[in-house]
């Protein structure tokens, strides 16, 4: 057996036997998202999933700064379907998802049942109704998980933010925490146009693969005139966390 021959058998066992494991923790996540819950313990659920589901697939998460705790609107870059995941495992934040994502197979289930909310950005009436619910979670004390980007990429860039629920922020007066995600590898980012399947084969067959989350300190809502100006300085801080975190990772080399 060749050696190319051997790593591509050693990737295929690899990916078969978390693709069973993972078969195992979605059918038990199932059935618990069956029964009648609170929405903090929906999230709480979630929460515990994820972290399972990530362990599974061998993903390291690296964490720099203090997740929010408290009400707070929490933004980040944008580059996989595994953002969420990672996030909601460190602050059991409520993320807010597109809506074509509520008919995935088996997530699409536990993710309506545990309190993700999904939006049509096409859709108006979407898009308020999902503003609404984002309130009433941070008026309760909840952390909401937002992607201003509006879409994926491949993290070269960071899209300009829409202003979207930072005018919800500074009408509630909750805090903008903003947080930057890095994948080793970096062709875990996942762009919308790619076909899920086939990058989530890749993923299955890593040996190892790592997430770097550095959350910033909180920006104040009201200290801005208004939301796209918030909007604007919450990416501006998040270019700077990566830009801090790859400065460093040179000198440490």
């Amino acid at each position: 057996m060749s050696e190319e021959t051997a790593h591509t058998f050693r990737r295929a066992l690899r990916g078969s036997g978390r693709l069973v494991r993972m078969g195992a923790l979605a059918a038990a996540t199932l059935v618990r998202t069956s029964r009648p819950r609170s929405e903090e313990g929906g999230i709480e659920l979630l929460a515990e999933a994820s972290r399972r589901a990530l362990s599974i697939h061998g993903l390291d998460i690296r964490v720099t700064g203090r997740p929010p705790q408290g009400p707070a609107l929490l933004v980040s870059n944008h580059l996989s379907y595994l953002d969420p995941i990672v996030l909601v495992t460190q602050s059991n934040c409520v993320p807010i998802s597109k809506s074509d994502l509520a008919s995935w197979p088996v997530f699409g289930a536990v993710a309506r049942r545990t309190g993700v909310l999904f939006v049509e950005r096409s859709s108006p009436d979407s898009r308020l109704a999902v503003m609404h619910a984002a309130e009433d979670v941070l008026r309760r004390g909840g952390v909401v998980l937002n992607f201003p980007e509006g879409t994926t990429t491949d993290g070269s860039t960071v899209l300009p933010f829409r202003k979207g629920l930072f005018g919800a922020a500074q009408t509630l007066n909750v805090p903008v925490v903003p947080v930057a995600l890095r994948y080793r590898p970096r062709e875990l980012a996942w762009i919308g146009d790619d076909a899920f399947v086939p990058h989530y084969l890749f993923f299955l067959g890593l040996p190892e693969s790592a997430v770097e989350v550095v959350f910033g300190e909180p920006i104040p809502a009201r200290a801005f005139g208004d939301a796209q100006a918030l909007a604007e300085a919450a990416r501006d801080r998040i270019v700077g966390l990566l830009e801090d975190r790859t400065e460093w990772l040179r000198k440490a080399r």
